[in-house]
C-alpha cells in the first residue's frame, strides 16, 4: 500500500469492513472477530509476517505457503494476536506443521538480505500489475497478466479462465427486478 501511496482506511471503510468481516465470518463459517485495535494493525504493519512468507515460499513450496498463511490469517482475523513477534511467528509455523526447528530456521530468516530483497522484488512484481491493496490476484494466461482486487473477484477469474463458478453468488436470473 505504501509503494503506491495508499494512506489507508476512512472511517466509512472501517465500518464497511466490519460489516463485511460479520458477513464474511457467517457465509465462510469461520470463527473471526474484529480486533481490538485495528489501527495497530497499520502502525505495526505486516512486514516480519510478509518475511516469513516470503521465507516459506523460496524455501518450502506451494503447500507449506497455503498452511503458513492459514495460520497468520487465523493469528490476526480470528484470535486477534500479533503477527509481528518471532514468538507470535514461531506459533504460527508450528501450527503450520513446521517442527520447531524447521519454524525457528525460517523465522530467523526474516531478517536475511536475500529475503528482504526478495520481498521487495515481489511487491514492485505486484505494484507493475497494478496492485495497491490486499488481496491482489494476479491470474496469467496466454502470456498476459489479468489483476483483481478483492475476495469477490473469483466470478471473474473464473470467467477468464472458461471455468463456472459454483461460489456463493446470487444468480441474476433468480432476482426479482
Amino acid at each position: 500500500m505504501a509503494a503506491v501511496g495508499n494512506r489507508g482506511v476512512t472511517q466509512a471503510i472501517k465500518v464497511y469492513g466490519y460489516k463485511d468481516l460479520e458477513r464474511n465470518r457467517d457465509h465462510f463459517q469461520i470463527p473471526m472477530v474484529k480486533p481490538k485495535n485495528v489501527a495497530d494493525l497499520f502502525v505495526k504493519g505486516s512486514l516480519q509476517a510478509q518475511r516469513l512468507l516470503t521465507a516459506v515460499s523460496m524455501h518450502e513450496g506451494n503447500d507449506a505457503m497455503e498452511n503458513i498463511s492459514r495460520q497468520l490469517y487465523l493469528r490476526v482475523w480470528s484470535k486477534d494476536l500479533d503477527v509481528t513477534q518471532p514468538s507470535s511467528l514461531m506459533e504460527a509455523a508450528q501450527k503450520a506443521g513446521f517442527s520447531e526447528e524447521k519454524a525457528q530456521s525460517l523465522v530467523s530468516r526474516i531478517n536475511d538480505q536475500e529475503i528482504k530483497d526478495k520481498l521487495k522484488d515481489n511487491t514492485q512484481t505486484a505494484v507493475g500489475h497494478g496492485a495497491f491493496g490486499a488481496p491482489t490476484i494476479v491470474v496469467h494466461m496466454d502470456d498476459e497478466a489479468h489483476m483483481f482486487f478483492g475476495s469477490d473477484r473469483f466470478h471473474l477469474i473464473a470467467d477468464l479462465l472458461g471455468e463456472k463458478y459454483e461460489g456463493p453468488l446470487v444468480e441474476y436470473s433468480k432476482l426479482k427486478m
